[in-house]
Order: C-alpha cells, then sequence, then structure tokens
C-alpha cells in the first residue's frame, strides 16, 4: 500500500463534541448577520454541505445569480461562519473520546 494521500473527518458530533449545535448556531447566526433567508429548520437542511456552497446558495436566493454581489456577500457570510465558529470551539468544544475510530496504518 501506498502513502496515505488523503485523510477526511466528520467532525462536529463525531470527532468534535457538539451537544450544543455550534456549528449551526455558527450558520444561523452568519446568515442572520448577512441578512441572508433560512429558518434554522431550513439552514439544518443544508449542514452537510460545503458552507462556501450554503451561502452561495442563500446570497443567490436574494440578490440575481449573476451579480458580482454574490461572490462578495457569500465570502463575507463564509468569514463570518468561520469566525463564530472559531469563537464557539475555543470556549469549550472538545474532542471526543472515540477508541473505535481507526486509521489505515
Amino acid at each position: 500500500m501506498g502513502s496515505i494521500q488523503l485523510v477526511v473527518f466528520d467532525m462536529a458530533g463525531t470527532t468534535i463534541d457538539d451537544s450544543g449545535n455550534k456549528v449551526l448556531t455558527a450558520l444561523v447566526e452568519a446568515a442572520r448577520i448577512h441578512n441572508l433567508p433560512g429558518m434554522p429548520d431550513e439552514l439544518n437542511e443544508l449542514m452537510d454541505m460545503n458552507k462556501r456552497e450554503v451561502f452561495t446558495l442563500l446570497t443567490e436566493q436574494l440578490l440575481d445569480r449573476d451579480s458580482e454581489q454574490v461572490s462578495q456577500l457569500a465570502e463575507a457570510a463564509l468569514a463570518t461562519f468561520v469566525e463564530r465558529m472559531r469563537a464557539a470551539y475555543s470556549q469549550g468544544g472538545h474532542s471526543r473520546d472515540r477508541g473505535d475510530v481507526c486509521l489505515p496504518a
């Protein structure tokens, strides 16, 4: 077997304790701050998507799809989301003790 080239972790709720729904909270707050559409239950349906795609989708619902502002607003919302995530996990996001997680040798 060759060397490992990629390892992917499902972080929230798997390797990181997300019992406080920190990811959804950060997503909802970023959407609200940037006046993007979406109620918490609607945004929860988008949780498995790439967050840049989520904010682009939400922004396209608000603005003309071809507008230069779509990219700018989506990036600003993503930056707010990342800020909120960093703040949330720096205040007590703990790694889970997962003895059942195995990686190939």
